[in-house]
C-alpha cells in the first residue's frame, strides 16, 4: 500500500520545509518514545514541528495502511452504508480523514480531536493540498481525550494507537464515550503486539456486552477463540519514500505495519462468513488457509483443481474475508 497522490505530495512539502532539521536518527526518537512501554499518558511524544515532519513521513504512511486496511474490511461487510460524519480522536496529523475518504467519498465533514499543536498545525498545512473538500474543510479541536471534552456525535468515529497511551480504567473509559458519539461505525485499532490485541479483546467483549454489532474483523460477536500466546493481528506492507527511508536509516523500500482492531456498528450487520488470519500457505497444488469462522478457527485446503477458489486463495492478504463455501 502506498499513500494516494495528494497526501504523498503534501507530506513531501511539508517535510521539505523542515528537512534541514530533520537529521537521520530523528524519527527513530520519535519512534521510540511512541514505543516506550514505561511512558506515561501525560508524555509529550513530538518536541517540535521538525518531529512532527518527521513523523508524518515515517509512521503516518503505516498508520494509514491501518486505517485504510480496517475500514475497507468494515465496508465490506456494510457496502450500501454511506457515513458522512467523521470523528477522530488522537487524530495526529489528521491520517484518519485521508484514509476515511479513499473509503468513503460519502463523508462531507470531520472533527478531528488531537491534543499537540504541532499536530494540528502540520496537519492543517497537509490538508491544504487534499482533493477531497472533507480533509480540506475539517475541523481541528485541541483537545486531551483524558479530559472533559465535547463533539458532536458522528455517522463514522475512529481512534487509532490511542488507547495504549491510557491506563486500563482511561482507556474504558474512552472507549464507552466514544462508542456514546457514535451513529454508525467505531473503529477502534492498537498496535499488533499481544499487548495491544489484549486492549482491543478487552474493549471488544464490553462494548458487544452493552448491544454493539460486530462488524469486523471478527465473523461472529461470540467469545474470542484465540488463545495465547497466540493473538489476532494484521499486517499491510507500506512502500517507503526516499525521505522515509532516510530518516529511518532504513535499507528496505517497505515496512510492514502490524495492527490489531475492532469495528463494531449501531446497525445490524451480517459478518463475514470466515476471515484470513494468517498468509495463505502455498504449496505445491494446493494451499492452506488458516481462518476465523463463525464457528472457531480453523484451516481450509484450497487444492489447485479448484480453479477459481484457487486464484482467489493465492491472492489473498491477511484480513480478507473469505467466503466459507468457497
Amino acid at each position: 500500500m502506498q499513500l494516494p497522490s495528494d497526501l504523498q505530495q503534501a507530506v513531501t512539502n511539508v517535510s521539505e520545509l523542515w528537512t534541514d532539521r530533520m537529521m537521520p536518527g530523528t524519527a527513530r526518537e520519535v519512534s521510540d518514545r511512541y514505543r516506550d512501554k514505561r511512558r506515561h499518558g501525560d508524555d509529550v511524544m513530538v518536541h517540535s514541528d521538525a518531529d512532527v515532519a518527521a513523523y508524518a513521513a515515517t509512521r503516518m504512511p503505516g498508520t494509514y495502511a491501518a486505517l485504510r486496511a480496517c475500514m475497507t474490511h468494515a465496508h465490506g461487510v456494510m457496502p450500501s452504508w454511506h457515513p458522512e460524519s467523521m470523528l477522530d480522536a488522537g487524530a495526529g496529523p489528521g491520517t484518519g480523514i485521508w484514509a476515511a475518504t479513499q473509503v468513503w467519498p460519502s463523508l462531507r465533514n470531520c472533527c478531528q480531536l488531537e491534543r499537540v499543536e504541532g499536530m494540528i498545525r502540520i496537519g492543517r498545512e497537509l490538508g491544504v493540498h487534499a482533493e477531497h473538500p472533507a480533509v480540506r474543510n475539517a475541523v481541528w479541536q485541541e483537545t486531551d481525550l483524558r479530559s472533559d471534552w465535547q463533539a458532536e456525535p458522528a455517522d463514522l468515529v475512529a481512534a487509532s494507537y490511542v488507547i495504549n497511551e491510557l491506563g486500563e480504567a482511561e482507556g474504558l473509559l474512552l472507549a464507552e464515550r466514544l462508542w456514546k458519539m457514535t451513529k454508525g461505525v467505531l473503529i477502534l485499532i492498537e498496535p499488533g503486539t499481544p499487548a495491544g490485541w489484549t486492549r482491543i479483546l478487552r474493549l471488544r467483549d464490553h462494548l458487544l456486552s452493552t448491544g454493539a454489532e460486530m462488524v469486523a474483523p471478527c465473523p461472529h460477536s461470540r467469545p474470542c477463540p484465540v488463545e495465547a500466546p497466540d493473538w489476532c493481528h494484521f499486517s499491510e506492507r507500506v512502500n517507503r519514500s526516499r525521505l522515509h527511508r532516510r530518516l529511518k536509516e532504513a535499507e528496505l523500500a517497505h515496512e510492514d505495519e502490524k495492527f490489531s482492531y475492532a469495528a463494531f456498528s449501531r446497525l445490524q450487520v451480517q459478518p463475514c462468513d470466515a476471515r484470513i488470519r494468517r498468509h495463505p500457505m502455498i504449496y505445491s497444488g494446493y494451499l492452506r488457509l488458516s481462518l476465523c469462522t463463525g464457528d472457531g478457527l480453523r484451516e481450509e485446503t484450497v487444492a489447485r483443481s479448484r480453479k477459481e477458489a484457487y486464484r482467489a486463495a493465492r491472492d489473498a492478504r491477511i484480513g480478507d474475508a473469505w467466503p466459507a463455501d468457497a
